[in-house]
């Protein structure tokens, strides 16, 4: 069975950029059904799909950060 966290992941790994408006409280489909579903007031849904958008842009960069340093690596001792 899917939990919360699994849930929270799939919203911010597939769903739209746009999770809706704070601001007035509107939020996109899947983050209602997720508060709906496990209890959780749709902001506090929405907070945490933020932060794991915001984890998993960390980890992208340093991704890219490590593989840009490789790739120097292999450049500065004549491999391309």
């Amino acid at each position: 069975m899917a939990s919360y966290k699994d849930a929270v992941i799939w919203i911010a790994d597939n769903d739209d950029s746009d999770l809706g408006d704070p601001n007035t409280g509107t939020y996109i489909v899947s983050i209602s059904l997720v508060s709906d579903i496990f209890g959780k007031e749709p902001h506090a849904v929405y907070l945490d799909v933020v932060r794991r958008r915001k984890i998993d842009n960390a980890k992208h960069q340093r991704l890219i950060l490590a593989g840009q340093k490789e790739a120097g690596r292999g450049a500065a001792r004549g491999h391309s």
